[in-house]
This record gives C-alpha cells, sequence and structure tokens, in this order.
C-alpha cells in the first residue's frame, strides 16, 4: 500500500498520520450571560475568526488582543481575530482564534458555572500537540503528533469543540482514546470519537518504496 502525491516534492509517500477527528461536548449548559459561541468552518483549519454574543447586562472589560466589541440592538457581539493555518502544522506560526475568544471572555465578570465549563477549550488548545488532551507523542519515523480544537459551537446552552488529530504511526490507538475519555470526564465533557482513521508506514527496505 502506497499513495501518489501529485503536488509533493516527490511523488510518492511510503507513511502517513492516523487521522481522528475529537467531538468534545461540555455535559453542563453555560448561563444566560452567553447566547451564542461560535468559531472555525472547517475541521482541518486552525481559525482566523470567532465571536460570542453576550448579555447587554454584561460589563466589558477590555483586554489587550485582536478583539473587536460591538453593541447590538439585543446583545454584544464579541469578535476575537487570529492567524489562520492548516491544522496539520501543528499550529506553528498560527493564532486559533477560538482560544482568543476563550481568553476574553474567561476576564470577564461571567458566572463561574461558564468559566468552568470554558476553560477546557484553553486547555484543549494549549498547544498544537495534544497535550491537553495526554495524547501527545512523537517517534523518529513520523515526528510528533498534532492535535488543534478547530470548530467551536454552541447548541441549546452547551459548548462543543471539534478536534483535528494526526498522530504518529507507532502510537497507540487504545492508550489514545483511553486519554481522551479520561480527560473529558475530569472536565465535565463528553468525548466522542467522529472518524478514526489508522496510520500505515512502509520501510525503505520495502519492495515498492524501492522500486
Amino acid at each position: 500500500k502506497f499513495s501518489l502525491i501529485p503536488d509533493g516534492g516527490f511523488p510518492c509517500g511510503r507513511g502517513e498520520f492516523g487521522r481522528m477527528q475529537i467531538l468534545l461536548t461540555s455535559k453542563c449548559k453555560l448561563s444566560s450571560t452567553i447566547l451564542d459561541i461560535n468559531g472555525g468552518t472547517a475541521f482541518n483549519i486552525i481559525p482566523d475568526y470567532a465571536y460570542a454574543k453576550v448579555s447587554k447586562n454584561l460589563k466589558i472589560n477590555k483586554i489587550e488582543g485582536k478583539y473587536d466589541v460591538v453593541e447590538k440592538e439585543d446583545h454584544i457581539l464579541i469578535e476575537a481575530h487570529g492567524i489562520s493555518k492548516h491544522a496539520g502544522g501543528g499550529g506553528e506560526g498560527a493564532i486559533n482564534a477560538n482560544t482568543k475568544l476563550v481568553e476574553f471572555l474567561l476576564e470577564q465578570d461571567i458566572p463561574q458555572s461558564d468559566k468552568e465549563i470554558l476553560k477546557f477549550i484553553l486547555h484543549v488548545n494549549q498547544d498544537g500537540r495534544g497535550t491537553g488532551l495526554e495524547i501527545n507523542y512523537e517517534d523518529e519515523v513520523s515526528g510528533y503528533t498534532v492535535c488543534s480544537g478547530t470548530v467551536l459551537r454552541y447548541k441549546e446552552g452547551n459548548v462543543s469543540l471539534l478536534c483535528d488529530c494526526r498522530f504518529a504511526v507507532t502510537q497507540n490507538n487504545e492508550e489514545m482514546l483511553k486519554s481522551i475519555h479520561r480527560v473529558s470526564e475530569r472536565f465535565n465533557y463528553i468525548d466522542s470519537i467522529e472518524s478514526n482513521e489508522a496510520p500505515y508506514y512502509l520501510p525503505m527496505e520495502n519492495e515498492g518504496v524501492q522500486s
């Protein structure tokens, strides 16, 4: 088994990361202070824009960063801006707008229960290597595992974060799933594996690679 890569420097790949999409959904609901929260449009792209709609009764504490706060008729719109990159790069050179938005919200006088829900998003996105979910890993064959929370959504009070993960070819898939579940439970979130594709690797000695 091997792949042809028409846009690669050399059109043959002898290995490929495993792929996993992880959906994390809060068990508890946000208060009526936060009316909506949204960021990202594609699972494999670190977003450069995210927004939240909050109650007009919330007094906004301004913090440094690329934020816009707009007074609307029935809510306050908070917009966070970042730098978009492909998630496969592990967040290198990117600024995840989902993370920046949550950082802003955590500096506001929102209920503590809301902060407890939102802080998991920061924990997951603390780096682009899956450290927050305790799935960080590296091997000589493929390098390090990458994982970023890219799509942030709100539905009927619950928050969800879709994570794009590409994991090293020698990483134990079963242990990854256990870690994701354990950490999610700790933060009172439900984890759902939306897709899980095994990696593959062909050594240099393989007949197909040699030919």
